[in-house]
C-alpha cells in the first residue's frame, strides 16, 4: 500500500478536550492540500500486556476479529477485542479508513519489521494510516490531533506545524460538564488547563515559529482574519475552503463514530458557545477554576471574577 508520493508537510492540533481542537482539525481537513485524522492518538496503539495487547501481531489478530468476513475468529473460546482497539478503530473510521484497510496497513508495517512497542513506530503507523486518506483524496500533506508526545513528534518530523487551541478554560469546564462522560472535577480540569498551556509554551519556545497558539474565541468571531494569520504563521497557502468546511465532503461527516462534536462541526463557524460558563457553572465552580488557573486565564486575556 505504500507509494512514492512525497509528503510536503504535517499539521498537528493540540488542546484540551472541548477546546475547539476538532473544529480546527475539520477546518484544516477542508484545505485542498491537507488530509486530517481525528483523535487518532499514538497511545491508542500502545501495548497493554495486562489486557492481552502485547505486540503488533496481537493488534493484527484483534483487528481481524472485527471484520465481518472473519467471523469464524469470533468463537466462544476467542477473547473479546480489547476496548482500546475498538476505540482506535472508531477513530480510524472518522478519517475514512475502514478496518480492512487498516489491517493491510498493519500487516505491511509488520512485514517491514515494525512493531507497536516504540513511540516512533506508533507514530509511523499513524502516518501510514492518515497517508492512505491523503493519497486517496489526492492531497500532499496530512495531520491529526495530538494529545501528547510533542517532542517525539517534532524530532521525527522536524518540519511539522503544531497548533495549540486556546480557549477560556471555564467554557472548557462547562462543556465537559454537559457533554460526554468526563470524570474530572472542576479543579482537575483547571490544573490540566494550566499545565498543558505551560507545557506548550515551553515547547513552542524551543521548537520555533511553527508552534502557534490559536484562540478559539478569535477563530469563531473573526474566522477569516484568524485563519489568514495562522496560514501566514505556518507558511500554509490560503484557501477560502477553510471558511466553509461544512460545505466540503469530509470523512468525519460520513462516519463520525459517536464524536461529541459531530453536530457542531457540520455547522458554519459560529460563536454560540462563547461564555457558556456564565450560565452552566455555579459560582463555586467558577471560583474553584479561577483559584487554580486564574493566572493562565488572565495571561490570555480572559477576565476573572475573583480578586488576586
Amino acid at each position: 500500500m505504500s507509494t512514492d508520493i512525497q509528503i510536503l508537510n504535517r499539521f498537528f492540533v493540540k488542546g484540551l478536550s472541548r477546546s475547539g481542537g476538532t473544529l480546527m482539525a475539520t477546518i484544516l481537513d477542508a484545505h485542498p492540500n491537507i488530509s486530517m485524522g481525528y483523535e487518532l492518538y499514538e497511545h491508542l496503539f500502545e501495548p497493554r500486556p495486562e489486557e492481552g495487547l502485547t505486540d503488533i501481531q496481537e493488534l493484527i489478530t484483534q483487528v481481524s476479529r472485527t471484520i465481518p468476513k472473519n467471523s469464524w475468529l469470533k468463537s466462544k473460546q476467542t477473547p473479546p477485542v480489547n476496548p482500546q482497539v475498538v476505540k482506535l478503530l472508531a477513530r480510524i473510521r472518522r478519517g475514512g479508513v475502514n478496518e480492512e484497510t487498516f489491517l493491510l496497513i498493519l500487516e505491511e508495517f509488520a512485514l517491514q519489521g515494525g512493531d507497536i512497542r516504540g513511540v516512533g513506530e506508533r507514530l509511523q503507523i499513524l502516518e501510514n494510516t492518515v497517508r492512505f486518506k491523503m493519497e486517496k483524496e489526492g492531497k500532499t500533506s496530512w495531520g491529526a490531533k495530538i494529545s501528547k508526545r510533542l517532542k517525539e513528534t517534532a524530532i521525527l518530523w522536524p518540519e511539522s506545524c503544531f497548533i495549540f487551541m486556546m480557549r477560556d478554560g471555564r467554557d472548557i469546564a462547562a462543556s465537559r460538564k454537559n457533554n460526554g462522560n468526563f470524570k474530572h472535577t472542576i479543579e482537575q480540569v483547571a490544573l490540566g488547563y494550566a499545565k498543558q498551556t505551560k507545557k506548550f509554551k515551553q515547547f513552542a519556545k524551543h521548537f520555533g515559529s511553527k508552534a502557534v497558539f490559536v484562540q478559539y474565541e478569535s477563530l469563531v468571531t473573526e474566522p477569516e482574519n484568524t485563519l489568514r494569520s495562522l496560514c501566514e504563521s505556518i507558511n500554509l497557502e490560503w484557501s477560502h475552503k477553510l471558511l466553509n468546511h461544512n460545505k466540503e465532503d469530509l470523512t468525519i461527516y460520513k462516519d463520525p463514530a459517536g464524536h461529541l462534536s459531530a453536530k457542531q462541526i457540520k455547522q458554519p463557524i459560529n460563536s454560540n458557545s462563547i461564555g457558556r460558563w456564565k450560565k452552566d457553572l455555579t459560582e463555586a465552580e467558577v471560583s474553584g477554576f479561577e483559584l487554580v488557573a486564574g493566572d493562565t486565564l488572565e495571561e490570555f486575556g480572559y477576565s476573572c471574577t475573583r480578586i488576586f
